[in-house]
Parts: C-alpha cells; sequence; structure tokens
C-alpha cells in the first residue's frame, strides 16, 4: 500500500512537471534558497521530525561517503510521504508539535542531491540526477526533494544495506541516508550542540553520534514533580533543570537550572535564551529559559515579532507568576528558594527581553497575590517597604512586635526563606513607611517597652529630622506628643516629660537622636514638644559646634521640581532656583566648588556637590575644595545629593571645614568624612 503510493505520487509529479517545466524551475530555486536559510541547522530539523514522530532514540552514523540518521518512532505513512514531497502541507498542528511549516527537511538539501529513506520495509529516494534524467532537463533546473523514487532493495549498495541491517536490528524504524553528504558542515553543527537542544523535547532520551572523528552522546530522562518537570541531561557536562509550565497541553514553558538537584541557580548568559522548543539566539533578560510557540525568522535563529509571539511573552510572564505565587503563599517544594536571587540577575535588555519583562511587571504589580498578616491580599505596588536606615534585624522585629506593621506585612516566614524578597519587590513598588507610619509603631506602648532602645532611638531620631525638613518647606508636620520611649519604669509619653526631668530615659535612646539628628533638629523637636533641649542633648563629651542650612526664611510656596537627567550640579542649581536664588553651574572651572549661588541680598552661597549612594555614606573633599571651603567659611557649603528612582534627597552642610571631623588621607592630599549633619531635603522628580 505504501509503494502503491509513493508511486502514485511520483507519477503525478512527474506528469505535473512535463506540462509546467517553469514550476520545477522556481521550485529549484526554493529548496535552494530553504537549504541555505536552513543549513546551519539540519540536525535540528532531523531532530524536531524524530521528536514529532514520538521518537525516543536518534543515532546520526557515518558509513563510507554517507550519512545516516535513525530514529525509533512511527514510520512514514501516507500523510508523511505527501507532506515531505511537497513545501507547506505538513499535517502538523502549530503549538502541537515543533515542526508545522512543512519546509524544514528541504534544509537537507544542502547536504547532498541524493537522498535515500527506509521506512515500513520500504526504499524510496529524492534524487536530482534521477528527476533529471526522467523529465530530460539539466539538474539545475529541478529540485532534490520533490518526486520520490521508489527503490528496489537490489538497488540499494552493500555498505549501506549492511549498516541499515545493523540499525533495524537496535531498533530504530526510520532511516534517512544522505548519500556522498558534506560532511563538514553537519559536524560543525553538532559540534555546537548543547543540552539547551534537548530540554524542552518530549520524547528524545538518547542521542547517539559517530560520524567519522566526531563522537558525542546524549542521554536525557524526564520525571514529574507536582505539576513541574525535571529534565537530566548527561553529557560531557551533566545538568538538570525544571521545567515549569503552564497549562499542560501548551508548549509555553520556562526552564530553570537546578544545582545538585535540589535548588534553583542562574544559568549563564548563553543559555539564557528563548526557545522555540529548539533554542535560538535572543536573550530572555534572566538567567533562565522560556519555550512557547514564538514565531521566528526562517533560520529559527532569532524570534519574529507579531501577535503570535506577544501572547506566548504574556503566557511565559503569567507562568513565572505563577511560581512566584505559589511559592510565597502556598509554601511550594524549596526547590524554588532562590527565585528571588536569580530574578535580581537580570542582564539582557533586547527587545523582547524588555517585552517579557514589562509584561511580568504588569502582573506582578496590579494582582492581589501578597497576603499579609491579616489575611488580606495586595498589590505589589502599594505593599509597604521599609526605608534603607532600618536594617534587616530591626525589620524583623518590627514584623513581629508592632501591631501596626505586622499587620501590613507578609509573615516572617517568607521573609527567612525568601531573604531577597524585599529587594524583589523594590522594583515594583515606590510604597515605603513614612514618618507617620512610624509616628503610630512609637505609639504602641506594647512595641516600645519590647524593643531594641537604640532602634526605638533610631525611628524617633530620623522623625524628628525628617519632620523638621518637611516643616521648613511645607509648614506641615505631625504631632508626635502621643509617643513612646523607653524609661527606667518602662515607657514614658513624650507630652508626660517634664522639663527638665530625666524621667530615666535611657543613653541608648539620647545617643541616637544626638547621632542622627542636628541639634537644630533636636531643638525644634523640644520647642514641639515643651522640653528642654539639655534633656536630649548628649553633654557627657564636647559637642561639636555645628552650623546647618536654615530655609525658614525663605518663602517657598510650593515644592521645587527637579529634573531626574540632569547632572548633580544643574539638580543642585535648579533647587538653588526653587529657593529663589540665581545660581550658575561652575563645575568645569576646577574652582574649588561647583555651584555659585547669588542670593536677592547679593551675598554667595559656594557649594561643592557630592553624589553619594545612600545617606550615611562617607564623601571625600580634594584638596583644592578643602582650600575654598577654608577661604569661603561660613558661605562654602557642601551638598550631599541622593538619587533613587522618583525623588532626591539633598543634605546642605555649611562651613564644613568647622562643623565636621575631617581626616586628612595622603592619597593627592584628599580629606575623608564619614560622619556628618546637615538639613535633608527630599523633592520629587518632574
Amino acid at each position: 500500500m505504501f509503494k502503491d503510493l509513493i508511486n502514485s505520487i511520483s507519477n503525478e509529479f512527474i506528469s505535473e512537471a512535463i506540462s509546467s517545466p517553469r514550476l520545477m524551475e522556481d521550485m529549484s530555486a526554493m529548496e535552494k534558497y530553504m537549504a541555505e536559510s536552513y543549513g546551519s541547522r539540519i540536525f535540528i530539523e532531523l531532530l524536531q521530525n524524530a521528536d514529532d514522530a514520538f521518537s525516543k532514540r536518534i543515532k546520526m552514523v557515518s558509513c563510507g561517503n554517507h550519512l545516516l540518521f535513525a530514529n525509533d518512532g512511527r514510520v512514514f505513512n501516507d500523510t508523511d510521504i505527501i507532506a515531505i514531497s511537497r513545501s507547506g502541507a505538513s499535517s502538523k498542528q502549530r503549538g502541537i508539535t515543533i515542526g508545522y511549516r512543512g519546509v524544514g527537511f528541504k534544509s537537507t538539501a544542502y547536504l547532498t542531491n541524493d537522498i535515500i529513506i527506509f521506512s515500513d520495509n520500504t526504499y524510496f529516494t529524492f534524487s536530482k540526477e534521477i528527476c533529471s534524467r526522467i523529465l530530460n532537463v539539466s539538474c539545475d533546473k529541478v529540485p532534490t526533494i520533490r518526486i520520490p523514487f521508489l527503490l528496489q532493495e537490489c538497488e540499494i549498495d552493500s555498505e549501506i544495506k549492511t549498516t541499515i541491517s545493523y540499525l533495524e536490528k537496535e531498533g530504530y524504524t526510520t532511516i534517512f541516508i544522505f548519500k556522498n553528504a558534506k560532511f563538514n558542515s553537519i559536524i560543525d553543527e553538532i559540534n555546537e550542540i548543547s543540552n539547551g537542544y534537548f530540554i524542552f523535547l518530549r520524547n528524545i532520551e538518547l542521542v547517539e553520534f559517530d560520524i567519522k572523528k566526531c563522537s558525542r552522546h546524549f542521554r536525557v530522562s524526564r520525571k514529574k514533580i507536582s505539576q513541574h518537570e525535571i529534565v537530566d541531561i548527561c553529557s560531557n557536562e551533566n545538568e538538570s533543570w525544571i521545567v515549569a509550565k503552564g497549562v499542560i497541553s501548551e508548549p509555553t514553558s520556562i526552564a530553570f537550572k537546578l544545582e545538585n538537584n535540589s535548588k534553583i541557580v542562574s544559568c549563564n548568559e548563553n543559555e539564557a535564551v528563548f526557545h522555540c522548543y529548539l533554542p535560538t539566539l535572543d536573550k530572555t533578560g534572566y538567567p533562565f529559559k522560556i519555550n512557547s510557540d514564538f514565531s521566528t525568522d526562517p533560520s529559527r535563529k532569532h524570534l519574529s515579532a507579531d501577535e503570535t509571539t506577544n501572547r506566548a511573552i504574556e503566557k511565559s510572564a503569567s507562568i513565572l507568576f505563577n511560581i512566584i505565587n505559589e511559592i510565597v503563599n502556598n509554601e511550594q517544594d524549596s526547590i524554588f528558594d532562590n527565585i528571588f536571587d536569580i530574578l535580581l540577575n537580570r542582564a539582557s535588555f533586547s527587545k523582547f527581553a524588555i517585552a517579557f519583562n514589562e509584561n511580568f511587571k504588569q502582573i506582578i504589580s496590579n494582582k492581589e497575590w501578597l497576603k499579609l498578616n491579616n489575611g488580606s491580599k495586595v498589590k505589589a505596588k502599594i505593599y509597604k517597604l521599609f526605608p534603607d536606615w532600618i536594617e534587616e534585624t530591626e525589620k524583623k522585629l518590627l514584623r513581629s512586635l508592632s501591631n501596626y506593621v505586622e499587620e501590613k506585612s507578609i509573615n516572617n516566614k517568607v521573609y527567612e526563606r525568601f531573604p531577597q524578597i524585599d529587594n524583589f519587590l523594590k522594583v515594583y513598588t515606590e510604597e515605603k513607611y513614612s514618618i507617620p507610619d512610624f509616628v503610630e509603631v512609637l505609639k504602641d506602648d506594647k512595641f516600645v517597652k519590647n524593643a531594641n532602645p537604640v532602634t526605638t532611638g533610631k525611628i524617633l531620631a530620623n522623625s524628628i529630622k525628617t519632620e523638621r525638613a518637611k516643616f521648613m518647606i511645607t509648614g506641615k508636620k505631625i504631632s508626635m506628643k502621643d509617643c513612646y520611649v523607653p524609661n527606667k519604669d518602662g515607657v514614658v509619653k513624650l507630652s508626660d516629660l517634664k522639663n527638665g526631668t530625666e524621667a530615666g530615659i535611657s543613653k541608648e535612646i539620647r545617643d541616637m537622636v544626638n547621632q542622627i539628628a542636628s541639634s537644630n533638629d533636636i531643638e525644634w523637636f523640644c520647642k514641639e514638644c515643651n522640653q528642654d533641649v539639655s534633656f536630649w542633648q548628649d553633654n557627657s563629651s564636647k559637642q561639636i559646634e555645628r552650623t546647618v542650612i536654615s530655609i525658614n526664611s525663605i518663602n517657598i510656596e510650593k515644592k521645587p521640581l527637579v529634573s531626574k537627567w540632569r547632572s548633580a550640579e544643574q539638580q543642585c542649581v535648579e533647587v538653588e532656583e526653587s529657593f529663589g536664588y540665581n545660581a550658575i553651574d561652575v563645575s568645569k572651572q576646577n574652582l574649588g566648588y561647583d555651584v555659585s549661588s547669588k542670593k536677592p541680598d547679593g551675598s554667595l552661597r559656594y557649594i561643592e556637590v557630592k553624589s553619594i549612594a545612600k545617606i550615611g555614606d562617607s564623601f571625600t573633599m580634594t584638596n583644592n575644595e578643602y582650600t575654598a571651603a577654608h577661604q569661603y567659611g561660613k558661605n562654602y557649603y557642601l551638598c550631599l545629593i541622593v538619587l533613587s528612582s522618583t525623588k532626591i534627597n539633598l543634605v546642605y552642610i555649611q562651613d564644613p571645614i568647622n562643623t565636621l571631623q575631617l581626616e586628612k588621607r595622603v592619597r593627592q592630599w584628599e580629606w575623608l568624612c564619614e560622619s556628618y549633619y546637615g538639613d535633608q531635603i527630599t523633592i520629587d522628580f518632574k
């Protein structure tokens, strides 16, 4: 029956070629184009066809000048012979099988003009020479893979028959023979094969190459774990991957590399690519693989931007979100404990990597998935994080002891399991605990009684400093009179502290207030709470007299807007101008300061601008800057600038020579400052 079909197709196509010689010539040209386009991915085409045929094993061997590729999948049927003979006639369904275009096998014409196929005990061939002879035209006017010709066993070379017989005994059912093949091309391709070729296949378990001097073996095993699949690949480099899927019937999945089969780790940059079952060259942007029914260019090396690819990227982002949602809220297997370390390791910013990240960001930010201790779920974009001045141990303390914070937090067990989750959430939220929140924390007498006095002092000091800065700009303030501080009897309300009374307030509290808040901050705070300054200031050692900028006399009608993309010097100029001053950037003139700012009364401020990573980081002054600071005295300012994604913090320090403790270091004479005091201003970007 199969032989009759081959003869029938052969006769039909011969008649067609005789009546339409131009058609055959066009097919020959098209075949040449496809062979050149796919010429470096011949093995990939054979591999995916074998997997679609439910093959468990494939083998490629050489026999003299001939190349043989064998698989143990189902034998050729009527549909297969029609699909392989015609272009675009494949019956494969996109998203269900790997190949679907019906043109992949045409790439093998790059290897030879003479192909024999043995399947279902039948030999047939695609031969440019036979086709040319029968049609009586030159070889360049006929394609190789178009008209199948039935062969008798006696027409097969003895050495080929011997090799086929050997492969049959090993259980291989379909064998492709490429006569007088171009070995260099296929060997180059085989040497480039990595373990990644086999991660997303459905059936292949054993791959063997024994071609001249090229010998390679890959063994693949798959096992189900929950809704995921562990893929172990044994080769020169043994690897394990966990493939996380969405809908089982769909191809979309994400593969994470496994370390000792126990936890996911980052794969290297070359492995972190999009797959359309087999790897492309396009990077995912994250150290894991993404597989789906992406559209690709003819070479299958790059994704193509269309609706199919867009939908596949959306599905991929949903799978990643589902993984995170499950492991955070349902205490899934510890194999994913490193997920946030991996997600913070973003590398590529290619077009498709950006598209994937944007889809993922939309889902992670806007879905209600973060389960709080009060039982509700919130979106990541409104989840509050602690400011940077709260240390990790203090975060845990606040989440454990403060009812106010606990109700708004995810469980401490989640933080213990995923220590990087806050750093991950920083990408998706701008919400942070603010001073009103910390005032509420300090209103909880049980928290203050049980918390570390240093932590309480830090919260109080930062609240004082920030509230004063806000008051100077906006004129608005939050009362802290109902806040508690610890004392010798337990806790005491700030409003109950009497003027000049020691009340047993711990030295740790006062030390933190003096360390973080400036003397001006403390004076303002004591005035607001009707307390004596000496009650809070540490008189055990001589205080360094500090002078800081005061903008009480400056009429600021609204918060100044500062451009995010300007240089630090230009940002300082914009802030100075918002004060009503005439500021100029002179940073390129090497004057020992960066900005000259003229006040309405004609006096000048000489401002050196320093960019630092966070408030509290040390900075250095050059000898040129030190000399300028000494020369201009109280008219010289340091402006420390800290940038975040949405805000700019500025700390002005007046007369640094006399107000700071500077350590002289011999490195082209620079001056190091590790602690400083000043007025901090926080401004939203435009």
